[in-house]
């Protein structure tokens, strides 16, 4: 066997071993950091290149987190939108950027359609889900608590 071929060999031996060769699995995870539940939807370019919104995930007070978006499932992996509110309405994160179809009594997943009954705004965000990507919900609660540590 010649040399090049054994170097060949090797290094590809080398490269399934470690994993080399895989593509890294990443999500979008969204915590709560409020003293309050709230209810998160997103939007995102599918891998069609379409914009895709989809909800509700509750996630509950002081430092819940939820996973809403790997990034196999979104064309896009630098630009996604939010939105969440509070249950009573009074808190909301989304004011501004675009709107997107929602469904205000149940879960959710609309695929790039202005023919729905409710649009909410939500908010432009800049991620890279090219690794794990963590977005943190913070500010004040309409009745003042806080979260512990």
């Amino acid at each position: 066997m010649n040399r090049t071929l054994f170097y060949f060999r090797a290094i590809s031996a080398l490269v399934i071993l470690t994993g080399a060769g895989q593509v890294a699995h990443a999500e979008w995870i969204i915590c709560n950091k409020t003293a309050e539940e709230l209810n998160v939807a997103i939007a995102y370019k599918n891998p069609s290149g379409y914009f895709t919104s989809r909800g509700w995930w509750r996630v509950g007070a002081c430092h819940d987190c939820k996973t809403v978006l790997q990034s196999g499932e979104t064309s896009d992996t630098e630009f996604v939108y939010l939105h969440a509110h509070s249950p009573d309405g009074r808190r909301v994160w989304g004011q501004g950027g675009a709107t997107f179809c929602t469904n205000d009594s149940s879960s959710f997943k609309y695929f790039q359609t202005s023919n729905c009954a409710a649009k909410k705004p939500f908010l432009l965000k800049q991620v890279d889900l090219k690794k794990q990507w963590t977005s943190n919900l913070t500010g004040p609660t309409s009745t003042g608590a806080v979260c512990l540590n």
